[in-house]
């Protein structure tokens, strides 16, 4: 198809060449005439066309959108306070005696100071911050997605062209997924796929060579991370060049602690970046973005425009938490066990969501009201003694399947990270996860034999192959969740990509800590993590 259209493109090109060259050359009846320069302009038009498209192809990157994807979506009753005023109603009957008038007081003045900026004129930046594990990027999520907050923002513009798009750092993802490289890059492309006109203005170089060699939109094209600085700097900080009182952007920008630094580019760099972007042009670029409480951040945006979400969370996790657990018959057991996971949490949804995860296991497993109270008050607050104390209850087979497949991940990291030094054309990402994925069932048979991927060849059931990633799939997610407990999960973007990954940044940066390290290596003494993801792959693929 590729070829066929290059093969188009090439030949419309050679017409209109001869089509100017006739013109020049012969004597024609002005309507005529006029028709035919019609015909090239239309035609010009379409090259064009194709060649911005051609433009955008190269600015985009695989994985642009897929930390977006993997972020849980908000619960039904958590976070809407924020943009809908869903807890006006606070002090209604509904909350009996655990009405907060400080709490009501402090959500009612967050919701006013994130609908103001929105609506506000000049806006700037928006700050939201939050201990480790808060829900900051559902939060960031569920914003992005809120029809309430695009009519805000479509108030805000008027009659100017809104241009509003998202970027989530991802510190366990791809170089670009994690770099300043990437932010501008995802930036850049979804302001020229809104705006594609401004292509020619804003990689004036690029369209140049597009421009003056026919073939050449044709090939791969090379857009350098210097071009796609120059192109965004212009039109987010000369707005009176390239978008006179016709356009106005806004992004929302998650985790920015999950940014990685160089030594060139730390966060500072970061945060003064973003800074000149609304300072530079205000009134036309707004930033939302999301963050740990790291010193940087904070001192590099206004405590006036700053929401601190784990002291706002109170009643979305006393939603999700009863919601999560109505299956307890028991109202009086159900109500301490809700009321204890809401004292103990300070705010950290992920300590949540974890313990809720085990309580409900304990609920399947038979486990009643009294021994699960003593069982949960057995369990750690701190984030860290909760992974750990997971890990300990697991058999110990299961536990050492779940250090091999938190070693096999890091390795599946460390190659993809090789394969991008190496270049784009090496990058596979999303089809190596699913590889990862569907070759976990085999982890058994390897501990067996390290050869059986090559011993069993011959012997092994042919089923249709659909029939057979999907049975391969399920039943991954199902050991996943045996062996893991939560901690490491298997999940799909929208695009239908498979991939395993841990549940949160902050069980990747346990699993460094020198104590959980030494763990992993004495009960994997004799394992090879990239052994075992070669065999079970090679098995995966017969």
């Amino acid at each position: 198809l590729a070829e066929h259209n290059t093969s188009r493109v090439q030949e419309l090109q050679r017409a209109l060449d001869e089509l100017r060259k006739d013109l020049r050359l012969c004597s024609l009846d002005e309507k005529i005439e006029k028709c035919i320069r019609r015909v090239i302009s239309i035609h010009e038009g379409a090259l064009d066309v194709y060649k911005k498209e051609r433009v955008l192809q190269a600015l985009f990157f695989d994985g642009i959108q897929q930390r977006y994807d993997m972020v849980d979506e908000a619960h039904a009753q958590t976070f809407r306070w924020l943009i809908d005023g869903s807890d006006d109603d606070y002090g209604s009957e509904d909350h009996g005696n655990d009405f907060d008038e400080e709490l009501f007081s402090m959500k009612f003045n967050a919701r006013g100071k994130f609908t103001s900026w929105l609506l506000s004129e000049n806006g700037g930046a928006f700050h939201i911050s939050g201990k480790l594990g808060s829900g900051k990027s559902t939060l960031m999520k569920l914003l992005v997605d809120s029809p309430r907050t695009r009519d805000a923002l479509q108030s805000w513009a008027g009659g100017r062209t809104l241009v509003f798009t998202s970027f989530f750092f991802w510190k366990s993802g791809s170089q670009l997924q994690k770099s300043l490289a990437g932010l501008v890059r995802s930036i850049l492309y979804y302001i020229l796929r809104a705006c594609p006109e401004l292509v020619p203005d804003l990689l004036p170089d690029v369209w140049s060579q597009l421009s003056g060699i026919p073939w050449y939109c044709l090939s791969e094209i090379s857009i350098t991370t210097n071009d796609i600085h120059r192109g965004l700097t212009q039109v987010l900080q000369s707005p009176d060049k390239h978008s006179p009182g016709t356009r106005c952007f806004c992004f929302f920008i998650d985790g920015l602690d999950e940014y990685e630094e160089t030594p060139q580019n730390d966060r500072k760099v970061l945060v003064d970046l973003l800074n000149n972007w609304h300072l530079a042009a205000p009134g036309m670029v707004k930033l939302c973005v999301s963050s740990r409480e790291d010193n940087v951040f904070m001192n590099a945006f206004s405590h006036e425009h700053r929401l601190r979400l784990h002291e706002l969370t109170r009643h979305d996790i006393k939603h999700y938490v009863t919601d999560r657990l109505q299956g307890i018959p028991d109202s009086q057991g159900k109500l301490y066990l809700v009321n204890n996971v809401l004292k103990r949490s300070h705010g950290i949804f992920l300590w949540v969501s974890l313990v809720v995860k085990l309580i409900r296991e304990q609920m399947e497993n038979g486990t009643n009201i009294p021994d699960l109270v003593k069982w949960m008050d057995g369990l750690p607050d701190e984030l860290n003694s909760l992974f750990d104390s997971i890990l300990q209850s697991l058999n110990p087979i299961d536990r050492k399947r779940a250090y091999q497949v938190f070693a096999m991940l890091r390795e599946e990291k460390r190659f993809l990270k090789d394969q991008e030094t190496r270049g784009p054309e090496h990058c596979g990402r999303m089809s190596f996860r699913l590889i990862l994925l569907v070759a976990l069932p085999y982890l058994d048979d390897y501990e067996r034999s390290g050869s059986f991927a090559l011993q069993d060849r011959l012997n092994r059931h042919l089923e249709p192959p659909v029939e057979v990633l999907r049975s391969r799939l399920f039943y991954s997610e199902r050991r996943l969740r045996g062996w893991c407990r939560g901690l490491v999960e298997a999940s799909s973007t929208s695009r239908g990509d498979a991939y395993v990954d841990f549940t949160h940044r902050s069980f990747a940066d346990f699993l460094e800590l020198p104590n959980i390290r030494q763990a992993m290596r004495s009960e994997l003494e004799g394992f090879s993590a990239i052994n075992a993801l070669s065999r079970t792959m090679l098995a995966a693929a017969q």
